[in-house]
């Protein structure tokens, strides 16, 4: 009697050791894109370049070419669970409320085409919110990253062209 209920402490406690030991579930494409403090932008680029106007010349690093202002590389984007889209204002302020964003400011929606194997996802791009919602191709989603592409159509010095946009957002507390 002693020796089966022995054997069965046994058994009982492999198992219950061998259930905690399992590594947890796979976080969904929705999980890692709402489940830290914010996006932040770390690399832009477009594909011609595209045309500044205020300088009357072309980026193809949006970020060092002079195409964003620093406070929109400071911008936090905070996707929700519910599907809002927000920004905040990073660490370098925008001077007036015609700059950009000042304060805490909801952008609208963002959409998976597929949340269980998302390949796109739709959402408006903080520094081109005039130009609406984008529908953007996913080609990269983990823990330490979000890189979209997607298509602005630049209209700035005349000549309709077509550009692709490669934008990678890092989460807020991995930024350099």
């Amino acid at each position: 009697m002693k020796r089966t209920f022995v054997i069965i402490a046994i058994a009982f406690f492999t198992l219950v050791s061998f259930i905690r030991c399992n590594p947890q579930h796979e976080q969904s494409a929705t999980e890692i894109l709402t489940g830290n403090q914010g996006w932040v932008l770390s690399k832009a680029f477009s594909n011609p370049a595209y045309f500044v106007s205020e300088t009357g010349t072309f980026a193809s690093d949006l970020i060092n070419d002079a195409f964003l202002k620093d406070y929109e590389v400071a911008y936090i984007l905070i996707f929700n669970t519910t599907g809002g889209e927000i920004v905040k204002p990073g660490s370098v302020v925008a001077p007036s409320d015609s700059d950009g964003y000042i304060t805490e400011t909801t952008l609208g929606k963002w959409a998976f085409d597929n949340p269980d194997n998302p390949s796109n996802i739709t959402m408006h791009i903080p520094f081109l919110y005039e130009k609406g919602l984008k529908d953007c191709k996913i080609l990269n989603l983990s823990k330490e990253e979000l890189r979209i592409r997607f298509t602005v159509e630049d209209d700035e010095d005349g000549a309709k062209k077509m550009c692709t946009f490669t934008v990678t957002y890092v989460p807020l507390n991995k930024r350099n």
